[in-house]
């Protein structure tokens, strides 16, 4: 499947536990398992960004070490400026497809139609497959609205996100493995 990056958050109280440990010492207090660096018990996923994520300048590391250089995984603090910069990125990728959609020929135009015709499709609604969620999928979805992993439905995700996260409670998690 490959390396995927993911938005979530985490209690800012449960940094606290970690610091200055090197990651001997937190990979102990994590049951001795990699996954845990990187996925803990205490990390809550709120998006998927998928393979082709965008990583921010304005992050720090969670713990007191280089946690992709320890176990080959990030857990990495992001500020609401990065989580910004993460938008304005998305924002430039789509503004880019339609500039080269527009600017390029017939075939490419059509076939971009084609993939919007499936995906939006009456056969789709039949199987209840639809690029977004609806309410019924509250409980499993916390606020996230768009199903799809192209950037031009993500950007609302992660705009939802920005205005709605609990910044002074918790840390935005940027992890990935």
């Amino acid at each position: 499947m490959g390396y995927r990056t993911r938005l979530g958050r985490a209690p800012k109280s449960s940094q606290k536990l970690f610091i200055n440990k090197d990651f001997e010492a937190v990979y102990a207090l994590l049951n001795g398992n990699d996954q845990s660096i990187y996925r803990p018990d205490f990390h809550e996923e709120l998006l998927c960004l998928g393979s082709e994520s965008y990583r921010p300048n304005d992050v720090s590391e969670f713990y007191s070490f280089d946690c992709y250089e320890a176990c080959e995984g990030e857990f990495l603090i992001v500020s609401k400026s990065g989580l910004l910069e993460i938008i304005d990125e998305y924002h430039r990728r789509i503004a880019a497809m339609y500039d080269e959609l527009f600017a390029g020929n017939d075939a490419e135009r059509l076939s971009h139609i084609s993939r919007k015709v499936q995906e939006w499709g009456q056969d789709n609604i039949k199987f209840g497959v639809r690029p977004y969620y609806l309410e019924q999928d509250l409980s499993n979805r916390d606020g996230i609205i768009a199903r799809s992993w192209m950037f031009e439905y993500q950007i609302f995700n992660i705009a939802y996100i920005y205005s709605t996260f609990d910044w002074a409670n918790d840390y935005l998690i940027l992890n990935g493995w």
